[in-house]
């Protein structure tokens, strides 16, 4: 049997829904290769990914230039001659609802009514949302301050928890597909109409996050602990896709709240000496900090899609911020890439 030729077919019963908003129903003639397989290519769906590209970092640099007297065992931050750029490549753990059209069509059938719109909190255990990142970061010849974001280079490796408060899903005709019995599950037809009909997905909820990125130029290991508000969401691309498949999804990130961040110590604000130990490496502490924090994935082709993020946290000395971007793929659709 020639196996690239076989496609499997099935006949379902669709509810779709006319101009008016009222229900129509059809007998429909799918393949096993439908929308759910174009959408498990684009952002959403993407558990596991691999991101690469180049982390711009805040414009400073630990050196000896501008001291006065002896220079041994002293440092002081100054402003770099740019801002610094960085290669990275990054393994990314995305269990995030609003970009996961297998839990958000859960949440259609089991938590709504058959209108759309959204929800507080959960009915059944708190569907929590986890991320995480492990993350290697190219070191080059320059001392840098260092956040929990990125040091001079080396590892890092990042956790998030969000607990949903609010949720929602938002369609095109405000409803929807309609089951024969409540409870029942929507079949693949259903599911592909509900992809196909979704504006917009959000999340609103509290997150808590924690990283930690080795600093070989310190001798340390730098820590950050947040606790704030997240928003999570999922919106249709505003231009159709290239292989003329189903429109995908812009998925995005917002957090912001405290953060307990590493900085450097000054010993004079005006000189700008900062304190240092083994001889020439800068002391870090923790210091509170407002962090608003914030990355958007935007669909390529069918395996690939570009990715944009930044960090600012307020209220330190110096301020310390990053941007990252660069391209994202799944894992598993690596070797699509090149045939895309």
């Amino acid at each position: 049997m020639n196996a690239e030729a076989t496609t499997t077919k099935q006949t379902n019963t669709v509810v779709t829904f006319a101009d008016d908003g009222a229900p129509i129903q059809t007998n429909k003639q799918i393949t096993a290769k439908s929308t759910q397989d174009k959408s498990a290519l684009s952002v959403v769906n993407n558990h596991i990914a691999l991101n690469t590209g180049v982390v711009l970092l805040n414009p400073y640099v630990v050196t000896t230039n501008g001291l006065t007297g002896d220079p041994t065992g002293r440092r002081r931050l100054d402003r770099a001659n740019g801002t610094q750029a960085k290669f990275f490549i990054d393994v990314a753990m995305n269990y995030v609802w609003a970009w996961d059209t297998d839990r958000r069509a859960r949440f259609a059938s089991d938590e709504m009514c058959g209108c759309d719109g959204g929800r507080f909190f959960w009915d059944d255990g708190a569907p929590l949302d986890i991320q995480s990142h492990l993350s290697y970061y190219a070191k080059d010849s320059k001392q840098t301050t260092a956040s929990a974001i990125v040091g001079s280079g080396n590892f890092g490796g990042e956790v998030s928890i969000g607990v949903p408060i609010y949720r929602a899903i938002y369609t095109k005709y405000g409803h929807f597909p309609q089951r024969v019995h409540k409870g029942d599950h929507f079949n693949d037809a259903q599911l592909d109409d509900l992809y196909n009909n979704t504006i917009a997905a959000h999340w609103l909820g509290v997150v808590g996050s924690y990283s930690a990125v080795t600093d070989a130029d310190s001798f340390d290991v730098h820590t950050r602990y947040l606790l704030g508000l997240g928003y999570r969401a999922a919106f249709k691309t505003p231009f159709e896709v290239a292989d003329g498949s189903v429109r995908r999804e812009v998925a995005l990130s917002l957090t912001a709240g405290a953060v307990g961040i590493d900085s450097v110590r000054f010993l004079n604000d005006n000189t700008r000496e900062i304190r240092v130990h083994h001889e020439d490496a800068p002391d870090y502490h923790t210091r509170a900090a407002f962090a608003f924090e914030s990355e958007m994935y935007y669909p390529i082709t069918g395996s690939l899609s570009a990715f944009l993020g930044a960090r600012i946290y307020s209220g330190l000395d110096p301020n310390e911020w990053t941007a990252h971007f660069g391209l994202t793929v799944p894992l598993d659709k690596i070797s699509d890439i090149f045939k895309d």
